[in-house]
């Protein structure tokens, strides 16, 4: 199971105000689609680094957003 849907994603870009460049892109294939961060990093052309951290910046925001939600 993936961790978020597509507009769930999109929402909390916004809510981040992520600028949608590469390690964005490749947390959105970690997150949405259930790629492996090492294959999303090469798909996207950027460090394993760089998607790990944008990962748990997207994980943070999204487990801070449901917690405000209950």
């Amino acid at each position: 199971m993936n961790a978020m849907n597509s507009d769930q994603f999109d929402k909390l870009s916004e809510l981040i105000d992520s600028d949608g460049g590469p390690g964005a892109q490749g947390a959105r294939l970690v997150l949405v689609e259930g790629v492996k961060a090492k294959e999303a990093a090469e798909v996207v052309g950027v460090t394993f680094q760089s998607v790990y951290k944008s990962v748990r910046r997207f994980k943070k925001a999204f487990e801070l957003a449901k917690a405000v939600h209950q």
